[in-house]
Parts: C-alpha cells; structure tokens; sequence
C-alpha cells in the first residue's frame, strides 16, 4: 500500500473510482474534479489528457495530527481514531461535537479494536496517558465510550467497550472512561 499508482485518462471517461488509490474523477464533459486523498485539484489546462499521480500513504496506524488511521469504511473513506481524557457520557459528546468529531458506533469501535489486535496503535496499561489507547482491563480502567444509548434506558445508560478484549456492554453515564474521538474522511478534519 505505499507503492504509487498512475492514472491516466481521456475524454472518454464517466464517472471514475480508483479505491486503493482513492481517486475519485467525476466530469460532465466541461469540468473535471479530481480528489487526491480528499484534496481537490483542477487541472491547470484544457488537454484532454489528464495524468494524477496518488500515493496509498495512509496505513492502518498512521498518525495525522495526534489522530491514529483505523482503515477504510465501506465508503471508501478512511475511519481516524483520537485518544482524549477520561469524561463522563455526556461530557465526551459535548467535547466531541465542539471538535467536530463523534464518539465510535460499533462498527468504529470494532475497526479500533482490530487495530489495536494488530498492534499499530500505541496503547497503555497504566491508565490514561495522552496520545495512548488505554487496554488495561481493570473495572474502569481501559474502558471506551461509545456514541449509542440504551434503547431502554436512554437516560441513564450509554454504550462502553473494553479495549483489551472488545467486550461492549452499557455502564452509568455519569461514570468516567477514555474519551475516543473518531471521524471520517481522507484525513483527519477534511
């Protein structure tokens, strides 16, 4: 995956998808779009032939801007995890929301968890440590929010997993575990 990719194309061209490149090339025969890694680029002249050179740089544990690269979604953008402080629910979702990022659905947090089973993350068993994934499996200790709640107890229960084992259940809101900022795109805040 760190290997560079070529694509060329011609006027003949709809709608194009490089997936392992993520280029996507989108034309209606007057403008051409094209995205490199979510950064958009026109071209600088009218030829029919356009050449974009993309590079796969971005590997299960690549760090851009303190948020760790989980890997591809189904939609072909990447999934970023951060590390944060220890919050209670509401407090991680409030602190979220003002860094434009969510707390991990379970599909997030199983993307996290392969990756920590990979060892491309940097992880901690001695409690929270900035910048780390705490996997410690004590009580509290080394538990994550995630962003559901309880469809039964909406107001009082929110989804956690155990990041040592994935274990997922549902704990008190008011209680205190890592907060782990999650977004998606090419790169973190595109």
């Amino acid at each position: 995956m760190d290997a560079k990719r070529k694509v060329t194309l011609d006027t003949a061209f709809g709608k194009v998808s490089v997936r392992e490149g993520l280029v996507a090339i989108e034309t209606d025969n007057k403008e051409i779009k094209i995205v490199v890694n979510g950064v958009e680029y026109k071209p600088v002249n009218d030829e029919a032939k356009i050449s974009v050179d993309t590079e796969t740089a971005y590997n299960v544990g690549k760090s851009l801007y303190g948020w760790y690269c989980l890997g591809v979604e189904e939609d072909g953008k990447y999934s970023w995890a951060k590390p944060e402080a220890v919050r209670t629910w509401k407090d991680a979702i409030e602190f979220a929301k003002a860094q434009n990022a969510h707390l991990g659905s379970d599909k997030e947090l199983d993307l996290l968890q392969k990756a920590i089973k990979t060892g491309s993350l940097p992880t901690t068993e001695k409690g929270y440590l900035k910048g780390n994934f705490n996997v410690n499996d004590s009580n509290d200790s080394g538990w994550v929010w995630g962003s559901d709640m309880n469809p039964r107890q909406s107001h009082l229960l929110a989804r956690v997993q155990r990041l040592s084992d994935g274990q997922q259940g549902w704990d008190l809101q008011k209680k205190g575990f890592q907060t782990i900022l999650f977004c998606s795109g090419m790169r973190p805040g595109a």
